[in-house]
């Protein structure tokens, strides 16, 4: 009953929906008469004056200018479907210049009068191992939901970017906090675990593992924003393109490129909680431009360093990045290989969490206690490299190859919360186990796709073929796995710190290794097509052969070898320039981990989606409403009368996705998102049947915003802040330890200084103005992590 009324809810709201789109998109002109209809690109960078040539030519308008006023200006590349007004926003987005349009449809490039009128758009840049674009809060052009370059705007799917100029805005300095602008996103369901940090929920599902410029990595510390260009959220299943993943969808990290032009960029940053202690202090430097005087060879240095205490007693962390690149171009620009090495070690104390009691968080106990040892501790460092090439054979035909190799050292020496630990106890006390878990994790892979064009008289055609080959070591490192459960009992109101921790040859201790192999290929193909700029279909599949091991002195030997075929299809259709509507139909596949060798299967899943996608404000906004039904097989329980794993498990979410992003006026930048998920588990035999999963959210929203105040002479102020919702969640699947729904907000101050060709920038700030007590996810069935309290920061940023 549950089940259907749901699906009268989404059915209801796509035609609702529907509606209103058909409403305000069809005005009874036809799109080939339409001055904003999309059209295919290739412009390279160049001076301004022939890309403004080109453009013209290219879309049959009359671009007129005064060459002097171009003198010196040159412009990006242009690769993709642009509508005019895209376009010209793009190539003019660095400069004082703007453009008229008249009746005739001519455009006119004058200067702007005073610079209030110019185009008040990001300049370009290459953040991801193919080019994309971003302008403000909105991103435009995407490689990772086809792997092709394509506009967001026609892309069959949900997909949604956190751009670098949102982070800055919010002065976000984790992942999880950019996240917190997706809708349909939650927290993972262990921030302090030792397996993997950057964990989250999408559409309802576990998503383990951050991807960083589509390849997956396994590690066990946040990853630093420092090079982060955007922060791209892929929803639903993805596997024709990936392999085997979360059927929610995953994140993917786009790392900064090196940029043609000299730049560099010094920040300085702190925060202090306001109600109690917790310091925290950052420097970052930024530094790229060409290294010969043809700029055939570029290069980008970027590196941080922060850390700082907690608000919660005797935590802390420190956080050092390195990540050096070189970019070499070649063939004019028809070859580009880059070289990337990235460095991160993360040292911070390991959380404890906050114990249950009475089927709630126990709030009794002080915001600010921490109920682990002094001593505890999680090291983790991560060695990445990247080499990737893109050769472009012809103007419709490319091959693209990369070959990654990232390795991860763990160690963690702390208490934990083991052992019927979760559970404040009728004497207000909380048992405690002690454990050391140090490890070593190698991910390699390699990647080769050769994508081609092809025009069939009033159809565009483009074909995507490729395949990967990824290996993924898991092994023990010095003392392996060591426990002793219980070690200590300790109370909730006064909890004894000051522990010794055990010896690693200590009798008492148990200890076991685990070695694990996970090795996995697969082919795939994908096919788009275009019909005559109005329809756009897409279909595709992949075949993907993995092979993983297991090998313990514990607990056992383990193989499991599933193969999947899954496919992929979309269509959208153009209502407007500006209108689209689309629905999808995919699947993905994930390993089970069942430990079960006569009943082995992934963890299988199919999802149907239905959308409307609706430009505004000349291009400078987009808004997105999904609806979705999403379903997982095949998961593992355990059968009550025999006890062995049994995959007949199954979970589902229904959901609702709206979000807005981008420029409203010239003044205003907006990002808003709201997400409606009904989740269940609905086959089970563990006594989980009905219940919610794990940190799910039924309703989630947030809203930020951006306005440029008025203001005389060079200077810009402005004024940002924003709203983040989550309701009520529970920290388990057995759903007996309910998390309460919070509402924080957040205020910013911004004084932008321009030196010359240097600028200045002055950032104040407030997270958590009303000092909102909230849990931001939780553990197991009964560990809940608690979300920063009121917090000020400030940043300087110079710019030259």
């Amino acid at each position: 009953m549950r089940t259907r009324h749901a699906c009268h809810r989404l059915g209801a709201t796509l035609a609702v929906a529907s509606a209103l789109t058909l409403a305000a998109g069809l005005d009874g002109t036809a799109l080939a008469q339409n001055t904003s209809e999309p059209t295919s690109l290739q412009l390279p960078a160049q001076p301004l004056a022939e890309a403004l040539t080109e453009l013209g030519a290219a879309t049959g308008v009359q671009v007129s200018f005064d060459p002097s006023l171009l003198a010196g200006e040159r412009a990006p590349a242009l690769e993709g479907r642009y509508t005019l007004d895209q376009a010209l926003q793009r190539l003019l987005a660095d400069t004082q210049l703007t453009y008229e349009r008249s009746g005739d449809g001519s455009v006119t490039i004058r200067a702007a009068s005073n610079g209030s009128d110019a185009v008040t758009v990001a300049p370009i840049t290459v953040s991801g191992w193919r080019p994309s674009t971003t302008q403000g809060y909105r991103a435009e052009v995407i490689s990772s939901a086809t792997k092709t370059e394509e506009l967001l705007v026609d892309v069959p799917a949900s997909v949604s970017v956190v751009t670098a100029d949102l982070i800055e805005d919010q002065n976000a300095t984790t992942v999880a906090e950019a996240l917190r602008n997706v809708p349909g996103v939650g927290a993972g369901p262990n921030p302090a675990n030792v397996s993997v940090q950057e964990e989250v929920t999408i559409r309802g599902f576990e998503s383990a593992l951050v991807r960083v410029n589509g390849v997956q990595r396994r590690s066990t510390g946040p990853l630093s924003l420092a090079n982060v260009a955007s922060v791209e959220v892929l929803k639903g299943p993805f596997s024709v393109l990936y392999g085997d993943l979360s059927p929610g969808g995953f994140v993917n990290i786009q790392t900064k490129r090196p940029q043609r032009e000299a730049g560099a960029e010094v920040s300085l940053g702190g925060s202090q909680v306001m109600s109690g202690d917790g310091t925290s202090a950052r420097g970052t430097v930024d530094l790229t431009g060409p290294l010969n005087e043809d700029g055939t060879v570029l290069y980008r240095l970027i590196a941080s360093s922060e850390g700082g205490s907690s608000f919660i007693d005797t935590v802390e962390n420190e956080r050092q990045f390195i990540a050096p690149s070189l970019s070499f171009l070649g063939l004019d620009d028809r070859l580009r290989v880059d070289v990337d090495l990235r460095y991160l070690r993360n040292d911070e104390t390991f959380l404890f969490g906050v114990p249950a009691r009475n089927g709630e968080p126990d709030d009794r106990i002080d915001y600010d206690t921490f109920l682990g040892a002094d001593d505890s501790e999680k090291v983790t460092e991560d060695y990445d490299a990247e080499l990737r090439a893109e050769l472009e054979l012809s103007d419709r035909t490319r091959i693209d190859g990369a070959i990654t190799y990232h390795r991860n050292e763990h160690t963690s020496r702390a208490l934990r919360p083991f052992g019927g630990g979760q559970e404040v106890a009728s004497d207000d006390t909380v048992e405690r186990a002690y454990s050391v878990r140090s490890s070593r994790t190698t991910d390699q892979q390699i990647e080769v796709n050769i994508i081609h064009e092809l025009s069939v008289r009033d159809q565009e055609w483009r074909f995507l073929a490729g395949g990967d080959v990824r290996s993924t070591d898991f092994e023990p490192a010095g003392p392996g796995s060591l426990n002793l459960n219980p070690f200590d009992t300790t109370s909730v109101f006064d909890p004894d710190n000051d522990v010794t921790f055990p010896a690693d040859d200590d009798p008492a201790l148990s200890q076991f290794f685990v070695d694990q192999d996970n090795d996995s290929w697969g082919v795939y193909g994908q096919a788009e097509v275009w019909w005559r700029d109005r329809l756009k279909l897409l279909a595709g599949a992949r075949y993907t052969d993995l092979d993983y091991s297991y090998r313990s002195d514990a607990f056992g030997s383990f193989d499991e070898n599933p193969t999947s075929v899954d496919p992929r299809a979309g269509a959208l259709l153009k209502l407007t320039p500006e209108t689209s509507l689309y629905a999808s139909y995919s699947t993905s596949f994930e390993q089970s981990f069942s430990f079960d060798p006569d009943n082995v299967e992934p963890l299988e899943a199919e999802q149907y989606e239905f959308g409307v996608k609706r430009e505004f404000a000349g291009g400078m906004g987009l808004l997105t409403a999904t609806v979705f039904d999403l379903t997982q097989e095949n998961l593992v329980t355990t059968d009550p009368e025999t006890g062995l794993n049994r995959q007949i498990g199954e979970a589902q979410t229904q959901g609702f996705e709206l979000e807005v992003r981008g420029t409203v006026t010239e003044r205003l930048q907006v990002q808003a998102g709201y997400t409606f998920l009904d989740n269940e588990i609905s086959k089970d035999n563990d006594g989980n049947e009905g219940n919610r999963l794990p940190n799910v959210a039924e309703h989630e929203a947030s809203l930020w915003a951006s306005y440029r105040l008025p203001t005389r002479g060079e200077g810009s102020w402005y004024l940002g802040g924003g709203v983040f919702y989550e309701s009520e969640r529970f920290t388990g699947a057995a759903n007996t330890v309910e998390m309460p729904g919070y509402v924080t907000t957040d205020l910013s101050l911004r004084y932008e200084l321009p030196l010359g060709e240097r600028q200045l920038s002055v950032r104040f700030g407030v997270k958590n103005v009303f000092d909102e007590e909230y849990y931001a996810g939780g553990f197991g069935e009964g560990i809940s992590f608690r979300g920063e309290p009121r917090t000020a920061f400030a940043t300087l940023t110079a710019r030259f």
